[in-house]
């Protein structure tokens, strides 16, 4: 067969079947035997004629049906008989189907032609089977029918046969199946859609990116549709382009970013870098690694797609910015388009009357604005339409000359508005907006503190202008002012503009005459640039300075407060009253104390840090009494240790220069003095990406891209030693695999480690050097701005070190970002954002530094994208949006200045000018004091000024330049502003202070020191500070002499309309128209392993010139640094001196912060001779140990001996060091915590005691007790607690010592443990602590009260939980007996029934109990407690909570009829389930507490154990049988529990102190000995009558039951799953997996740094909150204070798992990272799977034998939902 075509395009085939006949000569008579036979099938010509086909479609008609009819007949005999009844259905279409147009009937014929096709092609033979199937469109087609067909269209291949060229140019034609459409084309157009390959393309994109386009997509996994995870990954390496056959080499490969959703994240990527309209085959190779579900699944086979990038948008740009045109210049402005044909223009000019009424003036205008504009507040001027020559993707600029219409119609404000039907916009689409004035004006307001100085002067002559009127109107259109600058110069009064909301300014009008006036938006006149931000600001009139002695703190150090207040004339503010507030880390107050400055203004304060303090940032806050802020000063609460060694790093380069080497020398030396030779050292060097890069003139500038990756180069140089002089030096090669197009810095880090292996740290940063150049922006508006206003920004072209380079090949883009919102409930519902879409918006070449978009933005999220030639990339996003402010559109210019002093009262201006003009020197302080014009040419000048004498501390001054504006300049920089502080002090602001101080000390002796000052009178602070604490943050205080005297910032705000002319581009053709906190945790004890000195002075007074104080002695060795802050009524002294303090032998010691029970730990201790010795005793006491050696060095040598540490008993472990050396006795000693090796494991155990027999008397033999987690055999290190009680479980002493051993600090725990210390006061009695420690938890709630009356959850500004209202306010009140403070706890009371009183809770609980607790309090709530009640008790609930709440608040009422009610409700909720007594066995044994019988074991009714303790407090006459039982069962089912929280606790203290005071007194025989129970219930068993057995009798009436609680260190090492999964994880410093989880052991090298990756998961849905982790470190291990990696890998079961963390994983709300464990906070509910990565690294700083912990989680709420790790055990190998 043959088909013979009819082509019109390349891209329109029309295919006609007809037979291939046979050739040669034996082929003649079968062509007539086949001629008399074809006539059967041809259709009549008359017929045929008939349908109105074209000549073309006629002859495939006729030629397809023929060959469809003998196909027919050949396969099926019915081809004549079909021929009959085709032609009866057309003949019939004029009576049947006349509704049918001739071209839907022609259409009709084109489909059934189709049709036959197919079905021919499906018949015969030629057709390829191997040739159907999906297919995919290569590029855009047409089909016979006018069907579009759009590259990547998939088709269904019906077949392929072979063709003559000249039909299809491949000679293949494809019948295919597009929707129900069939249709024909080269098959050659097509390629095979992927088969058998595990990944698919899913939404290919084509994105115009403005000067390329991008084609992006996402592959899903084909036989899930998940989407295919390709983070972290080059894709580079898998994509290969190629356009017209040949392959595309500059493209690049993007994921887009900013995605927060784990489920899309980096799914989508973008070949980008491609040309507009152009046909491109896209190949993804095989092996691609993508990951599913944290596991790698690469690319099992190529994927091969093409497509079609876009056209250009439709664009048209004008500067909208720039609103200004001198008068007598063309009214010309500039303009560019984008594939736009006509442009349609029309303008308007405003009534300036109306201007503050039209919200829109200066912002681009959509449809809606253009109607409001048009209707209320302009004319409409003209309207025209142009045509544009413009080729196809190609930017046309021109200008377009508005004289016509701008020339002629006088003062006013324009608006041109131009628009494109190519751009088909919305009504609601803004449109290019072009705002004009007509005007000469240039405006420059200054506005100081006092006095707004406004000038005028000519754009085009810089010459002042004289008589321009001038108004200022606010938002509400009133006059703020109005008057007539002179000379070009006005002065308008600062009050008059410091109005807010209606009465603020909003614009400012100068006009000059009748031709000319210009408006300026004045709503944001205290805008300061970057030129009037040098020196310290003062903001407030009281001038205040603060310090502390250091910036580092431990848990139960003082912080003292030094401050000195002065007002901005340095005159003192003395005898003053200051609020003084420490702040928390969360933000609430910690402390407040009030303090009284002297006359001299100087304050000294102290505050204690609590032992239980939160670690963290702590602000200390200065206020005056009326609460105004004054100043505030940051330190830090941490457990860090003193450094011992000053280590230093010297780099031969100050950059890295890649496949380079790199010199490193690292030195070292004690700070008491001497080389720390022979010391184990350490370097590393990390490369790591930053965003910034350093520099006065760089600050806020961003760098790169947000989601760059980070760098994983990280180099260890390990096993280093330290010479004889204390150093060494490593030479490294540089050559690291890093990505170059990324702003990269290598952090340097020298570790010499003391003798006992704790590392001392030093750092340094020098730059990678990877390309030539970066490209920087400075966002003006900040990260938002009103989507009315113009987005400008600042760009910086810098090399690595931030020298300028030229502007050249720099280019902008701006995408819009859009995001799909997926919410989902995770405690509460919450939403991440996916990014799903980028949008071209505009983009263009960069010339300068300063960068203005074209046009304002709709509402949205937004990125600007800035590259350079070398290929750097910087990313900035930003929102546009609603009510933003807006920066000026340009910043000036910096012009640098000198300025000399030549007498007290005569200065000197030097400046090189970059360009002529009129230059303004201006001298200010607060306000401008003088200002001076001259006419200036370019290039050097000098001037001279008078400098006001009486104005202290110093003026500054300030020079404007301004250039004149002539035609084509209008981009150039028109205003410079250069600023200068000149110092102006008189005698006597500078005291002179000597401090005599020796240089040099000894350990033991006192530090005396002497000041003498050049005041005669006058008061001194001394601070006297560990060098080592200070080297760890590098602090050194401020002094107070730069704070006071130093410069300051220049208090003037800029406005000015310069950079807003639009610039005349003369050389563009012109076209003419006219025609926008965990809270405090437990006290957890602290090791005193170390010896430092931190000490302040009381305020001195300085007498005659003279004071002198003395220092304790240091009782340590190490520099120490001496401050002296010395002050008069006038003047200020500073002085820093350092001290070293070094014995004839020094005494180094390193020892652990902590001491596990059973481990062995090693710490260290040296003795360095300063000096050749003999005989030195050395005598080493750890606890009841001694160890004593005699010991000669020679000069400059060490003895070390190591200090063996193992305990099995917690508690504390003293140590003592002492050497005698002749008379001379040198002592330290110090205290080391010991504590268990696993968080604390509970178990209690009960044994019911026999009945008595006939005679009254029980005997039982107690078997031995045989716990399930503890080793008895190891109980040295167990809490263990017998007791004997009525009830199984434990007794109210163990309860209370659980409350005190558990206080975290929120509202619910400080209650709980407060109402604990009340229940022993009313049990055991009240002594002075107890009473003490209720009246500090009485304290802690209130602190934690609102001015509403409500109380917040960790503090008075968190949240409120409706739950835990009435329950802090029962807390007070019972309370309030036992307060020192009663007016302050009545008045809190009072505040928390109010609130409750008046606030509702849809919680029924809740409300119950509120009820009851105001009803208590006298509150008049009976007919709201009674329409509760009923409704509670005709809504036929069995909740024993709601029961037992409604009979409680009934029996407060005495409301009996109510209370019968209900207790018949609790009996019918009760009746028929099994009731027990104490459960009776055959023979005592050990059990669990809850296998013991109450009343409701066998009930399958929830235990009431939130308020059914209630019904314990209720009148005797009104309990029931209901009732007691139920609240012998709440009491049994909670006693009995294992985990119980604080809120348990505090109600078994309710239930149990009557209980517990039943068998009080009686007498009980252990083994034969008699013993009283006294009130704690507790037995005198010892552990070996517990591993051996024990016989007990007693006559008691209560039956009795022996309870056994145990606290300690577990005995087994497996995972524990109670409803929570922790594994924990070690991987090397790098992320390098560590196959341990068959390794019992580990062995580890000293100063070894490890990951600690903790993986929490819960297994079901929890309501709880407050989930706190911890992880308790191994003996000799401490946390390093650095970025941990992630590790990507983990073993698991043996196995190598990959570890991906997820955005959706839980994030810790706080962290605390000390001496012993890492302590992580949650809050918020946990979901079935829901997980949290934790990451921090270890260091094994000491050698010995110890265990790895378990890892602990827990519910605060719920302890008994938890979960531990794996224990294991580790050996660090010494050095």
């Amino acid at each position: 067969m043959r088909v013979l075509s009819s082509m019109t395009s390349p891209r329109q085939v029309y295919p006609c079947l007809v037979l291939d006949l046979p050739k040669g000569k034996q082929g003649r008579g079968n062509y007539m035997m086949l001629f008399e036979d074809i006539r059967k099938y041809i259709l009549p010509l008359k017929f045929i004629n008939s349908l109105g086909l074209t000549i073309k479609n006629t002859i495939y008609f006729s030629i397809s049906c023929f060959l469809f009819f003998l196909i027919c007949d050949k396969f099926f005999q019915s081809g004549v008989y079909l021929k009959g009844r085709i032609m009866d259905f057309f003949i019939q279409r004029e009576k049947q189907y006349s509704h049918i147009t001739l071209f839907k009937f022609q259409r009709l014929i084109l489909i059934f032609l189709s049709l036959l096709t197919a079905l021919m092609l499906t018949l015969t033979s030629s057709v390829s089977a191997q040739e159907t199937g999906k297919y995919i469109a290569k590029k855009d087609l047409k089909t016979l029918s006018m069907v579009n067909i759009w590259i990547g269209a998939e088709v269904d291949f019906l077949g392929v046969i072979s063709v003559p060229t000249d039909v299809a140019k491949s000679g293949k034609l494809a019948t295919f199946k597009l929707n129900d459409g069939i249709y024909n084309a080269d098959a050659d157009f097509f390629y095979p859609a992927p088969v058998n390959a595990n990944y698919s393309l899913n939404s290919i994109l084509a994105r115009d990116d403005g000067e390329t386009a991008s084609i992006c997509a996402t592959l899903v996994f084909s036989n899930s549709n998940i989407t295919v995870d390709l983070s972290n990954l080059d894709l580079t390496q898998f994509i290969r382009v190629k356009s017209g056959g040949k392959p595309v080499t500059n493209f690049n490969i993007r994921h887009p970013i900013n995605h927060k959703s784990y489920r899309q994240k980096n799914t989508e990527f973008c070949v980008a870098g491609l040309k507009h309209s152009n046909e491109f085959e896209i190949s993804i190779l095989k092996g691609l690694p993508g990951l599913k579900f944290y596991s790698v699944q690469a690319l099992n086979n190529d994927i091969k797609f093409y497509t079609r990038t876009k056209d250009m948008s439709p664009s048209i740009e004008v500067s909208t910015a720039q609103n200004i045109l001198p008068t007598t210049l063309d009214a010309s402005i500039p303009v560019s388009t984008v594939n736009i044909s006509e442009l349609q223009i029309e303008i308007f000019k405003i009534d300036l009357r109306t201007i503050i009424n039209f919200n829109q003036l200066f912002k681009n205008l959509d449809g809606s604005d253009i109607n409001s504009l048009s209707s209320f507040y302009a004319n409409s001027i003209a309207k025209e339409t142009i045509s544009i020559p413009n080729g196809k993707n190609e930017k046309k600029s021109f200008n377009l000359k508005l004289n016509k219409y701008l020339n002629k119609s006088g003062i006013g404000l324009y608006v041109v508005i131009l628009s494109s039907e190519n751009q088909q916009l919305s009504y609601y689409t803004s449109r290019a907006t072009q705002w004009i004035m007509k005007s000469d004006i240039a405006v420059t307001s200054y506005a100081g503190q006092n006095t707004v100085d406004i000038f005028l002067s000519n754009f085009q002559s810089a010459k002042p202008i004289d008589n321009v009127k001038i108004q200022i109107l606010a938002n509400n259109n009133r006059i703020l002012f109005e008057g007539l600058a002179k000379n070009g110069h006005i002065k308008v009064a600062k009050p008059l503009l410091n109005g807010v909301s209606g009465h603020a300014p909003k614009y400012l009008i100068a006009q000059h005459g009748e031709t000319d006036a210009v408006i300026l938006p004045y709503n944001n006149i205290d805008f300061k640039p970057r030129q009037f931000q040098d020196g310290l600001s003062k903001p407030n009139a009281r001038d205040t300075y603060i310090t502390t002695e250091r910036a580092l703190y431990r848990v139960g150090d003082s912080i003292h407060v030094t401050g000195i207040i002065k007002n901005l004339n340095l005159k003192s503010v003395s005898d003053t009253e200051l609020v003084i507030d420490l702040i928390k880390p969360n933000g609430s107050r910690a402390k407040r104390s009030f303090v009284e400055t002297n006359k001299a203004g100087l304050f000294l304060k102290t505050f204690d840090i609590s032992n239980n303090a939160v670690l963290g940032r702590y602000e200390v806050r200065v206020s005056a009494v009326d609460e105004i802020s004054l100043a505030s000063h940051f330190i830090e609460v941490k457990d860090f240790v003193p450094l011992t060694i000053e280590a230093k790093l010297e780099v031969k380069d100050n950059s890295l220069k890649l496949n380079k080497t790199l010199e490193i020398q690292l030195g070292a030396e004690y700070f008491s003095g001497g080389p720390a030779a022979n010391l184990d050292a350490e370097i590393t060097i990390s490369i790591q990406k930053v965003r910034r890069i350093p520099g006065k003139h760089l600050n806020g500038f961003t760098f790169g891209r947000s989601n760059d990756q980070e760098t994983e180069v990280y180099q260890a140089y390990q096993n280093l030693i330290l010479g004889e002089d204390g150093k060494v030096s490593k030479v490294i090669a540089t050559d690291f695999n890093v990505t170059k197009d990324i702003l990269l810095e290598a952090h340097i880090k020298g570790i010499v480690f003391d003798v006992g292996g704790r590392p001392n740290k030093t750092k340094k940063i020098i730059n990678v050097e990877t390309i030539s150049s970066f490209v920087g922006v400075l966002s003006k508006f900040g990260t938002q701005i009103d989507d009315k206003d113009i987005p400008t920004f600042e760009v910086a072209h810098v090399d690595r070190s931030g020298t300028a380079v030229a502007f050249e090949g720099l280019k902008y883009r701006l995408v819009k970002v859009s995001y799909d919102y997926n919410w989902y409930y995770t405690d509460g519902w919450r939403w991440r954002k996916t990014r799903v879409s980028d949008e071209f918006v505009e983009g263009g070449p960069i010339t300068s530094k300063n960068l203005s978009l074209n046009s304002h933005l709709d509402w949205g999220s937004y990125e600007i994208i800035v590259t350079n030639k070398a290929g750097f990339e910087t990313v900035l996003s930003f929102f546009s949006g609603w009510g933003a402010n807006q920066k000026p559109v340009n910043e000036p210019e910096t012009l640098v200045i000198n300025v000399d002093k030549l007498t007290d009262s005569l200065g000197r201006l030097r400046v090189d000018l970059p360009y002529s003009g009129r230059l303004q020197l201006i001298t200010a302080q607060s306000d401008i004091i003088s200002e001076k014009s001259f006419d200036v040419t370019k290039g050097q000048f000098e001037a001279e000024f008078e400098i006001p004498t009486d104005i202290e501390p110093g003026i500054n001054v300030l020079a404007t330049l301004i250039r004149p504006i002539s035609t084509g300049t209008e981009h150039l920089p028109q205003i410079a502003l250069g600023a200068f502080w000149l110092e102006n002090l008189n005698e006597g602001r500078i005291l002179k202070t000597n401090v005599e101080v020796s240089d040099t000390g000894k350990s033991s002796d006192p530090i005396k020191v002497s000041i003498n000052s050049s005041s005669k009178n006058g008061f001194a602070v001394l601070m006297l500070v560990d060098q080592g604490i200070h080297s760890i943050t590098n602090f050194r205080n401020v002094n107070p002499q730069d704070h006071f005297f130093g410069q300051r910032q220049l208090n003037l705000g800029l406005t000015s309309n310069f950079g807003q002319l639009i610039k005349q581009e003369i050389s563009l053709e012109t076209i003419r128209v006219g025609g926008d906190e965990l809270g405090s945790l437990t006290s957890v004890p602290k090791s005193n392993f170390f010896k430092t000195v931190a000490l302040t002075s009381p305020i001195l007074e300085i007498v005659d010139g003279k004071v002198d104080y003395t220092f304790q002695e240091p009782l340590m060795e190490g520099r120490l640094r001496l401050v002296a802050i010395s002050i008069n009524e006038t003047g200020l002294g500073f002085t820093e001196k350092n001290i070293t303090i070094q014995d004839p032998v020094s005494l180094d010691i390193s020892l652990p912060r902590f001491i596990g029970t059973g481990d062995i730990v090693y710490g260290k201790l040296a003795l360095r001779a300063n000096s050749k010795t003999d005989d030195i005793l050395l005598e080493k006491y750890i606890g009841l140990e001694r160890n004593e050696s005699s010991i000669s060095l020679d000069e400059g040598k060490s003895f070390i001996s190591s200090v063996r540490f193992e305990t099995k008993v917690s508690g504390t472990v003293p140590v003592s060091i002492k050497t005698k050396i002749k008379e001379e006795n040198v002592e330290r000693n110090f205290s080391l915590v010991s504590r268990p090796t696993s968080y604390p494991f509970h178990e209690i155990k009960a044994l019911k005691l026999n009945d008595k027999n006939w005679l009254g008397k029980s005997k039982t033999f107690v078997p031995p007790l045989k716990p399930s987690h503890f080793n008895l055999n190891d109980a040295e290190d167990l809490d263990i607690s017998i007791s004997i009680t009525a009830m199984p479980g434990v007794n109210l002493t163990q309860v209370l010592a659980a409350l005190n051993r558990y206080p975290y600090g929120c509202i619910e725990q400080t209650s709980s443990a407060t109402r604990g210390l009340i229940a022993r006061a009313l049990y055991l009695g009240l002594d002075v602590e107890t009473r003490q420690k209720i009246n500090h938890g009485l304290v802690k709630i209130i602190a934690k009260q609102k001015t509403s009356g409500a109380f917040g959850y960790w503090d008075r500004n968190g949240s409120v939980y409706e739950r835990f209202q009435p329950y802090a306010v029962e807390t007070l009140i019972l309370g309030l007996p036992f307060a020192n403070d009663k007016d302050s706890i009545t008045n809190a009371i009072s505040a928390g029934l109010d609130y409750l009183y008046e606030s509702y809770s849809d919680d029924h609980e809740v409300q119950l109990y509120t009820y009851g607790i105001l009803a208590k309090a006298g509150y008049e709530v009976t007919s709201r407690s009674r329409y509760l009640i009923d409704r509670i008790d005709n809504s036929h609930t069995t909740n024993l909570e709601l029961l037992s709440l409604s009979y409680w608040l009934a029996s407060l009422l005495n409301d009996e009829n109510r209370m019968k009610r209900l207790d018949k409700k609790l009996n019918k909720v009760l009746l028929g389930e099994d009731r027990e007594e104490l459960g009776v066995s055959s023979y005592a044994k050990w059990t669990y507490p809850t296998s013991i019988k109450h009343a409701l074991s066998s009930s399958k009714i929830k235990i009431p154990q939130n308020y059914g303790y209630l019904l314990n407090e209720i009148k005797v006459e009104h309990k029931t049988d209901n009732t007691r039982n139920l609240v012998e069962s709440i009491q049994t089912y909670l006693a009995a529990k294992s985990y119980r929280s604080t809120a348990i606790n505090a109600k078994l203290t309710t239930l149990q102190i009557g209980r517990d005071k039943s068998v009080v007194n009686e007498e009980v025989y252990i083994d034969g000995k008699v013993h009283k129970l006294n009130t704690n219930l507790g037995v005198p068993i010892s552990v070996q009558q517990l591993k051996d057995g024990f016989e007990i009798k007693h006559s008691s009436l209560t039956p009795l039951v022996v309870n056994a609680e145990i606290v300690g260190k577990r005995k087994t090492i497996r995972s524990i799953n109670n409803g929570l999964s922790v594994a924990k994880y070690w991987t090397k410093a790098d992320g390098t997996p560590i196959n341990s989880n068959h390794i019992e052991t580990l062995s580890i090298k000293q100063g070894d740094v490890f990951n600690v990756t903790i993986v929490i998961k819960a297994n079901m849905n929890f309501r709880h909150e407050d989930l706190l982790l911890t992880d308790l470190l191994p003996s000799g291990f401490e946390i390093e204070e650095t970025n941990a990696v992630m590790p990507t890998e983990i073993y698991v079961s043996g196995s190598l798992q990959t570890l991906t963390p997820r955005d959706i994983d839980r994030q810790p709300e706080t962290v605390q990272a000390m001496d012993d464990r890492y302590i992580a906070h949650f809050t918020g509910g946990w979901r079935s799977f829901d997980r949290a990565i934790i990451n921090y690294n270890v260091r094994a700083a000491y050698a010995g034998e110890m265990v790895i912990p378990d890892a602990h989680v827990e519910f605060m709420y719920a302890p008994e939902i938890n979960g531990r790790s794996y224990i294991k055990k580790a050996v660090v190998i010494g050095k």
